[in-house]
């Protein structure tokens, strides 16, 4: 099951438990949902800003969403026109797969109230190839690597073909920054395509300095007086769940 805290008004309490679990992880990455706009999230960047980045998000999953029922993202980026990546994500409580397997990233997504594990193979992309490739037939095929290819159907298991794959979306993001590594925070507003958003908090650290990093988000939110959204999820569940309600 997923590690939850054990003291559930405590934001990113479950870190203590999932981290003795003995899952080793590359990092750790925090976030919440936010019940404001994006202009209010900004105030919890630092006045040094980076320049905001505009990207063009894509899912691919099967008409039925097979793929999200089972943990498995299949998603597509294109930041400012010019940066492209591909990354297949196995999202579950304990990922079957091995950490020898070249490219393969652990991570700890943690929400407010719950833990999970993922596993990832990204790959990086060419200018054009990906909005090239989802205008095709079979996607699939032009954007993934032979390991990300093996990853999804040693995951997917029997029934399943590539082919199969339709393309989801667009969404568009807007995500600003500011700080460095474990002291960088991103705040994102995803626009789906019926015109609603979500906003997002989160900041990416390594797992020894997760506990510190928790405790000082803790203390800026309140500080800046953010609000954080009753309902915790992760922006792809949000937007799986618009899709299955379509």
């Amino acid at each position: 099951m997923s590690i939850r805290p054990a003291d559930p008004t405590v934001p990113w309490g479950s870190l203590t438990a999932a981290l003795g679990a003995g899952r080793r992880v590359d990092r750790v990455e925090l976030k919440t949902i936010l019940d404001v706009e994006l202009e209010q999230a900004l105030s919890v960047l630092d006045v040094r800003v980076d320049r905001p980045q505009l990207r063009l998000v894509h899912y691919l999953d099967t008409p039925d969403l097979a793929l999200h029922r089972r943990g498995i993202i299949v998603r597509t980026r294109v930041t400012d026109g010019v940066d492209e990546d591909v990354v297949v994500k196995l999202r579950h409580t304990e990922p079957q797969v091995r950490r020898r397997v070249r490219g393969l990233e652990l991570e700890l997504d943690v929400l407010p109230d719950v833990a999970i594990w993922s596993a990832s193979i990204k790959r990086r992309l060419r200018a054009g190839m990906v909005l090239d490739s989802i205008g095709r037939r079979h996607p699939a095929q032009r954007l993934l690597s032979r390991r990300q290819r093996a990853l999804l159907r040693a995951a997917a298991g029997d029934g399943f073909h590539i082919d199969d794959l339709v393309v989801l979306g667009p969404v568009n993001v807007v995500r600003l920054t500011s700080g460095k590594f474990e002291n960088r925070i991103d705040v994102e507003s995803w626009i789906y395509p019926d015109g609603s958003h979500v906003v997002e908090l989160s900041v990416k650290c390594r797992p020894t300095r997760s506990h510190r990093v928790a405790a000082g988000l803790r203390e800026l939110i309140a500080d800046r007086r953010i609000v954080m959204s009753r309902q915790q999820t992760t922006k792809t569940q949000v937007l799986m769940q618009h899709l299955a309600s379509r």
